[in-house]
Formats: C-alpha cells, sequence, structure tokens
C-alpha cells in the first residue's frame, strides 16, 4: 500500500473509531499509554538462540555456535503478556502499522539505552514474501527496523529477500517451522555485505527457525557478524 494511502487509511481509522490503549482501555494518542507501557512485562534473562537456555546479554554459547549462526539474540518484551500480544496480532491482522511503530519507537530505546550497538553497519529486517506483503499492505518487521535506524543513525537495507511465500509460522510445530522456512531467503545480488556487521529485526522470536534461516542467508553472502532483535519472545 502506498504511504500516503496508508496515512489515510489511520486518520480515517482514528476519526471513526478512536484509539484506547490497549491495556487500560483508556482513549488517548497511543495504542500502549505511557502508564501500561512502563508495566509491561520485559524479557529479564535473554536467551541463547540455539539452545534456547539462558545466556548473557544473548549471546550465542560457544557449545552452540557454528559459522553461520547469529552473535547475540535481544527481545525486549514477553510475548505472554496480553497486552503485547494483542498488540502484535492486532497490528499484524487487522492491519494497523502504527501499532509496530509505537513497539519499535520502545525497542529502539531500549537497545540505545543497554546495549553498545555502534558497529552496526546495517539494520535489516525479515522481509515479507511480495505477495504477503502486497495482501498485508505493509511489513512489519520493516517498520520496527525504520524506527531503531531513525533512533541509531544505522541505514536501514532491504538486502534480504524472501524467495518464496512460506506459510504462516504460528500453525507449524517446531520441526515444520524448520523445514517451511529452508532456503526461504536470499541476499539482493545488488548488495555488497561482505565483512558488515547487521542488526536482524523481526516482530517475535518463537523457535528461532526465521531468524537463523535468515542469519544463515547473510553470513553465506559474507557477513561478519549478525545480531538478532525482536519485540517479544514467546
Amino acid at each position: 500500500m502506498h504511504p500516503f494511502l496508508l496515512d489515510l487509511s489511520e486518520f480515517l481509522l482514528d476519526t471513526i473509531f478512536p484509539i484506547h490503549c490497549l491495556g487500560c482501555g483508556e482513549e488517548g494518542p497511543l495504542y500502549l499509554c505511557a502508564e501500561c507501557i512502563v508495566s509491561l512485562e520485559r524479557v529479564r534473562l535473554q536467551n541463547c538462540i540455539m539452545c534456547h537456555k539462558s545466556s548473557l546479554d544473548g549471546i550465542t554459547h560457544n557449545t552452540c555456535a557454528t559459522q553461520l549462526s547469529p552473535i547475540q539474540t535481544l527481545s525486549l518484551f514477553a510475548y505472554k503478556d496480553n497486552r503485547i500480544s494483542r498488540a502484535i496480532i492486532l497490528g499484524k491482522y487487522k492491519f494497523v502499522p502504527a501499532i509496530y511503530a509505537e513497539l519499535g519507537h520502545m525497542l529502539a530505546l531500549f537497545l540505545k539505552e543497554k546495549y553498545d550497538l555502534s558497529q552496526a553497519d546495517f539494520i535489516i529486517p525479515i522481509p515479507l514474501s511480495p505477495q504477503r506483503k502486497r495482501w498485508r499492505g505493509f511489513n512489519q518487521a520493516e517498520i520496527v527496523a525504520a524506527q531503531i535506524s531513525i533512533n541509531s543513525n544505522i541505514p536501514l537495507s532491504k538486502a534480504l529477500i524472501r524467495n518464496k511465500n512460506t506459510k504462516t509460522q504460528k500453525d507449524l510445530n517446531k520441526k515444520d517451522r524448520l523445514e517451511n522456512m529452508k532456503g526461504s531467503f536470499e541476499v539482493s545480488a545488488k548488495a555488497n555485505l561482505k565483512g558488515k556487521h547487521v542488526l536482524l529485526i523481526d516482530d517475535v522470536l518463537t523457535t528461532g527457525s526465521t531468524l537463523l534461516e535468515a542469519t544463515k542467508a547473510l553470513k553465506e553472502a559474507g557477513v561478519t557478524s549478525v545480531i538478532c532483535v525482536t519485540l517479544a519472545r514467546d
């Protein structure tokens, strides 16, 4: 969907259907008000994306790491917090991109306050297939990535391409998720990522299969290191 049409649709929705906080129900300018944001459940202990066991700052354990794995994985919110899961589902399936801009801004501030990511050369969102992006009208990971880029001055790149229209991951078990994502990504032939350090962005981390497959494509294209970042962890 064209950005102008997105802005127009959001204006009409806000006018006809005023925004109410998904936490307390109060009417206001945001889908999560300032008071509710403070009480949102955050991830207390980051995990290794390979074994899912606790790891300091989400560093991939030496015993788990491979040449094709990310060096670190960071998530801000606990998906089990109903306010977060409702926000993410509403944004994605009721076509409300503004929710992802709000959550992305929170994630950007979290990263800026807690972690030194200044060595990153590019921020790359997990891409949607062209068919799904046309249907939804936006890529939620791209909106989140744009917020991080704005707050960090790290350029956003769309070098990663989804080369097949996979099934929705939420309907699959762990084994099927891995099989579903296999070979789903490639790097644009025009991109030169050799020796670069990348922040890879998605909305929710569950099994990690999407992020791992995307990281593999980036590493095979010559990327030196990948740090995975998500809004929430399930």
